[in-house]
């Protein structure tokens, strides 16, 4: 995998990887609903995963702009994954979010091996895609 800059546009039928460095408190969360990519109305069956590894506590304003996001992946008939959570995290997060975005964002929690929960998320969505994104 490589690390390049943030696209402008998610596009049809890819997987996006975004790996979070830094604060995501009130501040940060929002500078990161900033950052994110824009999903047109044309766009179709993106995928993003969302990596969190090393965040020990999820913030409500974390929780309001991921649940933002996923409404546009959803309206795209995409999939969000949200990957390297904590065990923290993971409780914070289910603690917080909606059922409804609950039920559609894939949570994998981290491993011992690093990265583990991003490359099963990678998997997951490369299978769904090949197999005609249902």
């Amino acid at each position: 995998m490589e690390e390049v800059p943030v696209p402008e546009q998610i596009e049809n039928e890819t997987i996006y990887i975004f790996a979070v460095d830094g604060d995501l408190h009130f501040a940060g969360a929002r500078m990161l609903e900033k950052q994110w990519p824009e999903i047109n109305p044309e766009t179709r069956n993106p995928v993003i995963i969302l990596e969190l590894r090393g965040r020990n506590n999820i913030g409500a304003t974390l929780i309001e702009v991921i649940e933002k996001f996923y409404e546009k992946i959803t309206a795209a008939n995409g999939r969000f994954y949200i990957t390297e959570l904590g065990q923290n995290s993971y409780s914070s997060f289910q603690a917080q979010a909606t059922s409804e975005v609950l039920k559609g964002i894939h949570l994998l929690k981290k491993e011992a091996v690093i990265g583990k929960s991003t490359r099963q998320a990678f998997t997951e969505a490369k299978a769904w895609l090949y197999n005609g994104a249902r």
